[in-house]
């Protein structure tokens, strides 16, 4: 049985290998400047932390149905993470159900979404919308400054080659969403 020192590097060298997982996972295609880069980091989060979230059983059509992402925004980040999504995501499953990306264009869209990502051009609406998608199991995610303590549940920044992230656990648990404690082990807990 490991004891003091040794225990907590084997519980940190756990966390660590987590974090690289979340951050890690290669994307297939080109590789073509700092941009797309930064695509396939966010690409690649929003896979992985999909993984650690269980949605109620309501929140599917029936066992078949798709894990939705949807993508709200117009900014240039926000269309090429699309891009990285559709073209290295799509077909893949999370939990035995297959990805489907989809542009999300109207609010009436929301009960075909499991995971919203919130572009930078919604940065002065973004509240609104929350408050329009709150009654529904929706992970929502944003990279807007502030956004898991104004009622999002997942924020999160590219710091150089690392992501740091905020979750807003109140949220979560009133979407109906259970969030992987291992994954909340590395994620600053805001709003409760």
């Amino acid at each position: 049985m490991l004891t003091g020192p040794i225990r907590r590097l084997g519980c940190h060298m756990k966390s660590l290998t987590l974090l690289l997982f979340l951050c890690g996972l290669p994307v297939p295609g080109k590789t073509e400047g700092p941009l797309f880069q930064d695509s396939q980091k966010r690409a690649a989060f929003l896979y992985n932390l999909a993984k650690f979230v269980e949605w109620p059983p309501q929140a599917f059509l029936d066992a078949d149905s798709p894990v939705v992402i949807g993508l709200v925004g117009n900014d240039f980040e926000s269309k090429a993470l699309e891009s990285v999504l559709v073209t290295g995501f799509a077909g893949k499953t999370i939990g035995g159900r297959p990805l489907v990306i989809k542009r999300w264009s109207a609010p009436a869209e929301r009960e075909q979404c499991h995971v919203l990502y919130v572009g930078a051009s919604e940065r002065n609406s973004f509240e609104n919308l929350l408050e329009y998608i709150q009654p529904t199991s929706v992970l929502t995610v944003s990279e807007i400054s502030g956004f898991a303590q104004r009622g999002g549940i997942v924020h999160f920044a590219l710091s150089g080659s690392q992501i740091r992230f905020e979750v807003n656990h109140l949220q979560a648990k009133q979407a109906g969403l259970t969030i992987s404690s291992r994954l909340l082990k590395l994620a600053r807990i805001v709003g409760g």
